[in-house]
């Protein structure tokens, strides 16, 4: 609907980690919540980091917060309108818009 394809949605950390690792390909960006199923989501953000997808926190946490817990991403804050995940999307696809054709 926003010009975008879900690749995959994980509740738990090990979930998200399995799926980055099967699908990296496939990721051109990633909306994450900083904690899954009570986990830190940290190693994701790790992994994302060195992989080059960017990614945008999810999150009602303030911003302040995320920092202390080592989160150094953009935060969209949630509940967000499709509007404004639409306009996170498209600041993310702006961090890195050849990533799929450098891992192709």
């Amino acid at each position: 609907e926003l010009g975008h394809r879900v690749v995959g949605v994980a509740a738990s950390l090990g979930q998200a980690l399995d799926r980055l690792e099967r699908r990296a390909g496939e990721v051109d960006a990633v909306l994450l919540s900083p904690r899954l199923l009570g986990q830190s989501a940290r190693p994701l953000a790790q992994r994302l980091m060195r992989l080059g997808i960017p990614y945008m926190l999810l999150t009602d946490m303030a911003e302040d917060d995320l920092r202390r817990l080592g989160f150094r991403a953009p935060r969209l804050a949630a509940p967000a309108p499709p509007a404004a995940v639409s306009r996170a999307l498209a600041d993310l696809g702006r961090v890195a818009p050849s990533r799929r054709a450098a891992t192709a």
